[in-house]
C-alpha cells in the first residue's frame, strides 16, 4: 500500500490541483451557490490563477497518494482557510485533519501569536470541521452568490 505524501504545493501542480477540486467541487457544493458564486469560485481555481497564487507564496499543501492529488489546503494571511478539499474516494481518511496540521504549523511559524483560524465553510462541510474541532461563530451568511457558515478553531496558546 502506498503512502500518503503531505508537502507544500508547488506551482506546476496547479492542473492536477485545479482538476481534483473541481471534482469535488461540482459534486458536493456547486448546487448551494448562485451562478454567480459557481462562477466566482471556478474562477478562483482555475489552474493559472492557482499557480499565481503559489508563486506569490500562498500557504498550501498537498495530499498526494499513489501520485495523485488527494487533498489540498490554503490558507489567506495565515490565519483563513480559502481552500480544503479531499478527492471523494479519500474522504474519511484523516487526509483533511494531516492537511490541517500541516497548515496551522506553517501559520504558526510565520505568525506565532496566532489565536485562531477561521473558514467559510459549505454547509455539506460544516460537519467535517466540527469534527476537525471548528464551532460555527455566526448564522448562514450569502456574499458574491456563495452561501457560507462562517467557523472558528482556536488554538491553544503556548
Amino acid at each position: 500500500m502506498e503512502e500518503l505524501i503531505i508537502k507544500p504545493a508547488a506551482a506546476e501542480e496547479s492542473e492536477q490541483i485545479a482538476a481534483m477540486i473541481g471534482k469535488v467541487f461540482v459534486e458536493y457544493n456547486a448546487a448551494s451557490m448562485l451562478p454567480e458564486g459557481r462562477a466566482k469560485f471556478l474562477e478562483f481555481i482555475r489552474p493559472a490563477n492557482i499557480r499565481m497564487r503559489l508563486t506569490a507564496g500562498a500557504c498550501m499543501f498537498v495530499a498526494y497518494h499513489g501520485g495523485q492529488v488527494v487533498g489540498v489546503i490554503e490558507v489567506r494571511i495565515y490565519s483563513h482557510i480559502a481552500l480544503l478539499f479531499t478527492a471523494r474516494h479519500y474522504q474519511r481518511r484523516g487526509i483533511a485533519k494531516k492537511l490541517l496540521q500541516a497548515a496551522i504549523a506553517r501559520c504558526l511559524e510565520k505568525r506565532p501569536q496566532l489565536k485562531a483560524i477561521t473558514v467559510n465553510s459549505s454547509a455539506y462541510a460544516v460537519p467535517v470541521y466540527e469534527q476537525l474541532g471548528f464551532i460555527i461563530r455566526n448564522k448562514e451568511q450569502m456574499q458574491q452568490g456563495v452561501r457560507y457558515l462562517p467557523m472558528v478553531l482556536l488554538l491553544p496558546q503556548q
